[in-house]
């Protein structure tokens, strides 16, 4: 025969009681004391122009001629253009491309289009021979009475 064991069961404990809230006092602030700010952002500052980059006199680069309106790379230039590609990846230089569009006050931003293409052109074929994008700085200046060109230089 068996004999049972009596298991005897603790009593489950009692809830703990809730302890009172704290009260925290805060001290007002003095009359002269400025209003709270909100938590925007300043303003953006103003946008600044950059200087114009300086043409490539005595040194390394070439200025490249365009026909009115065209913003096509003339063959011309890509002689030029492999020889400034082929220095700047074995000299680690700075690409800078300045470049110009002729046109009226009433054709601005036309011709400011078409000089940022000029300098994207040659930034591409720069590109396409081995020159790191991060090292070719392109400015389109626009506007330019005859001046349908693109100055290069090394830096």
């Amino acid at each position: 025969m068996q004999q049972g064991v009596k298991i005897a069961s603790a009593p489950a404990p009692a809830p703990a009681a809730p302890s009172p809230p704290k009260t925290v006092q805060v001290a007002a602030a003095p009359a002269s004391a400025a209003p709270a700010t909100s938590k925007a952002a300043p303003p953006a500052p103003p946008p600044v122009s950059a200087p114009p980059i300086p043409s490539s006199s005595g040194g390394t680069g070439s200025a490249i001629s365009f026909a009115k309106d065209t913003t096509e790379l003339p063959d011309s230039a890509k002689s030029e253009l492999n020889g400034i590609a082929d220095t700047v990846k074995k000299e680690q230089g700075t690409v800078h491309i300045v470049a110009y569009a002729s046109g009226t006050a009433d054709e601005a931003s036309v011709a400011r289009r078409v000089s940022l293409s000029r300098a994207l052109a040659i930034r591409a074929f720069l590109m396409s021979k081995g020159v790191n994008s991060q090292s070719i700085v392109t400015q389109a200046l626009g506007n330019q009475e005859n001046a349908d060109k693109a100055e290069v230089s090394i830096k």
